[in-house]
C-alpha cells in the first residue's frame, strides 16, 4: 500500500460527494470521497490527512501525458524493478518520497522500462483513500 501526507487544501462538495485536493510534498493529488465537510469532521481546509492507494493503481507512462481524465500525474524516476513472468514491480523515486506500482509484464515490455527512466505515475482520483491523522 502507498502512503503520502499532507493537507487539504480545498474541498468542492455536491450531492454528498466532494473532491478533496490534498497538498503533499509530491504536489496537489484530488481525490472523490462519498462525504462532505457537514457529514465528516475530518474534511476541513487545514487538516493534516493521509493518503492511501494501491501499488496496482499507479499507471506509469513514459514521455508526456496529454488529454488524459486523471489528475494526478506525478513525475518520477524508476528507482528498482522486480520482474515477473505476468506484472512487474516498479518502484518510483517521487520528490522526496518513493511508491510502488504493479504494471502488467506486457505493458512493462511494450514501454521498455529501465532503471533511471523517467516516467509519469498516474493515479485515479477514485482510488485514493482518506485517512484522518
Amino acid at each position: 500500500m502507498n502512503l503520502l501526507e499532507g493537507y487539504i487544501k480545498d474541498i468542492h462538495s455536491s450531492e454528498g460527494i466532494s473532491l478533496v485536493v490534498i497538498d503533499t510534498n509530491e504536489g496537489n493529488l484530488s481525490t472523490l470521497v462519498f462525504d462532505t465537510p457537514e457529514s465528516n469532521d475530518y474534511l476541513k481546509v487545514g487538516n493534516k490527512i493521509r493518503l492511501l492507494f494501491k501499488e496496482t493503481e499507479v499507471a506509469v507512462a513514459k514521455g508526456e501525458v496529454s488529454n488524459v481524465s486523471h489528475q494526478n500525474i506525478l513525475d518520477g524516476v524508476v528507482e528498482d524493478i522486480s520482474l515477473g513472468e505476468v506484472v512487474a514491480y516498479l518502484k518510483i523515486k517521487l520528490k522526496t518520497t518513493s511508491i510502488g506500482s504493479v504494471i502488467t509484464r506486457k505493458s512493462f515490455d511494450r514501454l521498455d522500462i529501465k532503471k533511471g527512466d523517467r516516467i509519469k505515475a498516474i493515479i485515479k482520483s477514485t482510488e485514493i483513500s482518506l485517512e484522518k491523522v
